[in-house]
């Protein structure tokens, strides 16, 4: 040994208070960094956020799910298969509404309360498409509110039943 005991016991001391102090530095250095991203991140709620857009993607990257705006600036929710063809919207337009289609592109089930804005009136009603994207049954309310059932046929002819 070249010191004294107590030269040694000073030298390791002195060694463990720089690591100490490293340590400190590093641990005050990381809560910054931890306080900086929170307050970058805050809102007043931290529950909620604020987006114009929400795309939901599957594990191979594609748009199935598009929760926004449409050009009219009401909302709208779009579903589509990993190909991007589009087979379910919900949305508000024209009323609210839900739109499914066929995996032929064509059939289709729409349900929704129509809005009429001329008439200033919303009619609801369920109304079932074909193969070609031809509305073939439509049950609902005309602008009077009087029930009706629609039964389009292939030739064209229309089976209907009013509530008159």
């Amino acid at each position: 040994m070249n010191g004294s005991p107590s030269d040694d016991l000073f030298r390791r001391l002195e060694k463990l208070e720089r690591e100490g102090r490293r340590w400190k530095a590093g641990a005050l250095g990381l809560a910054a960094l931890l306080a900086a991203a929170v307050l970058v991140g805050a809102t007043d709620n931290p529950q909620e956020a604020t987006l114009k857009k929400l795309t939901i993607v599957n594990s191979s990257g594609d748009s199935v799910v598009v929760l926004g705006s449409d050009g009219h600036g009401k909302a709208i929710m779009t579903f589509r298969d990993p190909e991007g063809k589009l087979f379910m919207e919900l949305g508000t337009q024209l009323g609210p509404h839900l739109w499914m289609q066929g995996a032929d592109g064509q059939s289709s089930v729409q349900v929704g309360v129509w809005r009429w804005e001329e008439a200033d009136k919303e009619v609801p009603s369920l109304r079932f498409a074909d193969t070609k994207g031809e509305e073939r049954v439509k049950l609902g309310y005309d602008l009077d509110f009087k029930a009706g059932l629609e039964i389009c046929c292939k030739a064209g002819r229309i089976v209907s039943l009013s509530g008159d």
